[in-house]
């Protein structure tokens, strides 16, 4: 990774036709510039590391990058021979100073994130981020537990962020884009995350979507579907059709795919209503995971 403003990663020589230099020669090379040089995230702010040097998947330069543009027709030898020093010379900055530069980049975002989230969010969410405070006890929906590695599975920074600027619809998480930077956003989230709890041990890839399709069943579906799977509940008996019987052994002519189409966007004629709204792709991928698991049958001959 690379710890600088992407849009300052060039170097202008001379005026006229951009052309790319190669070291050495008198060809011509442009080492790749990925990501963000020509759209860098929001809120990002030239010549400030503290806004700059961003530590994220989703907000860093990666891979050793430089443009070298060489202007006119041509350069003489001298001028190759400086700028060939001028570009060892920042490669080799980038080798020796970058990684001296993450760990205090890291240690900056989580303590500005910390000093962020004591303020706004730790009233409702708790210091430790499990939501078991006075006013989050009595809020429902309850603020979302931050330590919790199954429901934190379910969230990407993205999702984060969004929630964040714009607040949650139905809850009592405000918008706060107009008190927080896009910077102060990514550095809370990055403070959040040191506060998610790891996985229990022998916890594979497989098994978590197992278990998120299980919160996420519990929580959205087993009121009418039921903890067995078999719309057997007081609310279940009491609709009109009634809800699908997961433990059928018609579910073996249903494809994920038809499962998944009528979780996001519901069954005309049923109390089935759509979910695409509330659940993520990896949401509905996961919970007819569980659904499959869980409560089909496989004695079917």
């Amino acid at each position: 990774m690379l710890f600088y403003d992407c849009r300052q990663t060039e170097l202008h020589i001379g005026a006229g036709k951009n052309r790319h230099l190669r070291l050495g020669s008198n060809r011509f090379l442009s080492v790749v510039l990925r990501r963000h040089a020509e759209h860098p995230p929001r809120g990002i702010k030239g010549g400030n590391p503290e806004d700059t040097m961003l530590l994220s998947r989703s907000y860093s330069c990666e891979a050793a990058v430089l443009i070298v543009r060489k202007h006119g027709k041509g350069l003489k030898m001298k001028t190759y021979r400086l700028v060939a020093f001028m570009i060892a010379w920042f490669i080799l900055s980038l080798i020796w100073i970058t990684p001296l530069t993450a760990g205090n980049v890291s240690q900056r975002s989580t303590l500005r994130g910390k000093t962020i989230y004591e303020k706004h969010c730790a009233a409702c969410h708790g210091t430790d981020g499990r939501a078991d405070t006075p006013i989050g006890r009595l809020l429902r929906p309850r603020p979302r537990d931050f330590a919790d590695p199954i429901i934190m599975a379910r969230l990407d920074d993205s999702q984060m962020i969004a929630a964040i600027e714009l607040g949650r619809a139905g809850t009592a998480m405000p918008s706060w884009r107009e008190i927080l930077s896009p910077a102060d956003m990514f550095d809370v989230v990055h403070y959040i995350r040191s506060l998610q709890q790891p996985l229990p041990a022998g916890i594979t890839r497989a098994k978590l979507d197992i278990l998120v399709g299980e919160h996420v069943y519990r929580k959205y579906c087993s009121v009418c579907h039921g903890d067995k799977g078999n719309g057997y509940t007081p609310l279940g008996r009491g609709l009109f059709p009634h809800p699908k019987d997961f433990t059928s052994m018609d579910m073996a002519g249903i494809s994920d795919k038809q499962l998944m189409f009528v979780v996001e966007y519901g069954k005309p004629g049923s109390a089935m209503a759509p979910w695409g709204s509330r659940l993520s792709p990896e949401d509905i991928r996961r919970v007819v995971l569980y659904i499959r698991q869980t409560f089909e049958r496989h004695d079917i001959k």
